[in-house]
């Protein structure tokens, strides 16, 4: 028996879906790479063991995150400050790049916070989530991160789960209380995708 007109309309649907994921997932790694490469053209130094590194004004990674912190807080918080970008993109980098224990260390220490956001309104909790990151992931909500945190297009982080495929982060997110009916800019839920 062959497919009727509506089968074959749903099946072209999918694989339409499937592939503007697929898109939006090469983009998101693509936009992880380039901040990788970006820390790289800054000439930013390598961020092995931050703790123990001393910069060239002596001091450590941790200190240089945790005054930057500071600075961002005399500010009202705004990311305007060449200080708070730095830090913001090599927090990004450092999560691009899987230094995960780095990123830890410089939340247990409180060099930064973890609703730290990039000039579009991602957050380290959402780059976490973007990459996989479970134990991250898991970390920063215990930390107190805001889990249904929305960016400029009102993606959250389950938004990313679902659409990149980490659907056991996602499920986890999900119990841990995390809103699958927060639509985005496009009025898109979670499991509705990114954009249509």
């Amino acid at each position: 028996m062959a497919p009727s007109a509506i089968e074959i309309m749903q099946q072209q649907q999918q694989l339409f879906q499937m592939s503007q994921m697929q898109q939006q997932q090469q983009q998101m790694m693509n936009t992880m790479n380039t901040m990788h490469q970006m820390n790289q053209m800054n000439q930013m130094p390598q961020m092995q063991h931050m703790q123990h590194m001393p910069s060239n004004n002596g001091f450590d990674a941790v200190s240089a995150a945790a005054a930057s912190s500071q600075a961002q807080e005399k500010n009202g918080g705004g990311g305007g400050s060449d200080v708070t970008e730095d830090r913001v993109r090599t927090v990004f980098s450092l999560i691009a790049a899987n230094a995960l224990d780095e990123v830890v260390g410089l939340i247990d220490s409180r060099a930064i916070g973890v609703d730290l956001t990039d000039g579009n309104g991602n957050s380290i909790f959402m780059a976490a989530c973007l990459g996989g990151h479970k134990r991250l992931s898991k970390h920063l909500m215990k930390r107190g991160a805001t889990v249904n945190h929305q960016n400029s297009e009102g993606q959250t982080a389950l938004h990313y789960c679902l659409a990149i495929g980490h659907n056991e982060l996602g499920d986890y997110l999900l119990a841990k209380g995390a809103s699958d009916t927060i639509a985005n800019k496009y009025g898109l839920t979670p499991f509705e995708g990114l954009n249509p």
